[in-house]
């Protein structure tokens, strides 16, 4: 990481070719000035959600959404097995025909699942499913 001036920090991301892509069609349809503003405004937004999500305490009720590559059914599932305790219901479907944006040509799998438990475990658990190599997206909607 390198300095520039005293409240802006230089990092560098590697994205895949698609991703790029994506994100240089986002900043000329979206109006961002570069690709620096999209990144900021996208990491401002993530701030924001795990702040939120931070503040809660106590029992919680509310749908996880996953879109993920097949790559990383096994893992979801692992992870999904081992927090039952705090899923209530789940569904899982693969959009067969569908190909991933980020990992070009594979397949697309979604998953809802039903929690209700201590607002702890439930980040922990939506860390764990987000930060998971080949998982897209991790929403938490609550209740």
């Amino acid at each position: 990481m390198t300095s520039k001036g005293k409240d802006t920090e230089i990092i560098s991301i590697s994205l895949p070719k698609s991703t790029a892509r994506e994100v240089d069609r986002l900043v000329d349809e979206m109006g961002y000035p570069s690709r620096s503003e999209l990144v900021r405004d996208a990491v401002r937004g993530l701030i924001k959600e795990r702040l939120e999500l931070a503040r809660l305490e106590g029992s919680i009720d509310g749908v996880m959404i996953l879109l993920y590559d097949n790559k990383a059914a096994r893992d979801v599932s692992d992870i999904r097995h081992s927090s039952m305790h705090l899923f209530k219901s789940f569904m899982h479907t693969d959009f067969a025909d569908h190909t991933c944006s980020v990992h070009d040509g594979a397949c697309k799998c979604c998953e809802i699942l039903l929690f209700s438990g201590d607002a702890e475990e439930i980040r922990e658990v939506h860390n764990r499913f987000r930060t998971t190599k080949h998982v897209e997206e991790s929403m938490v909607y609550l209740a």
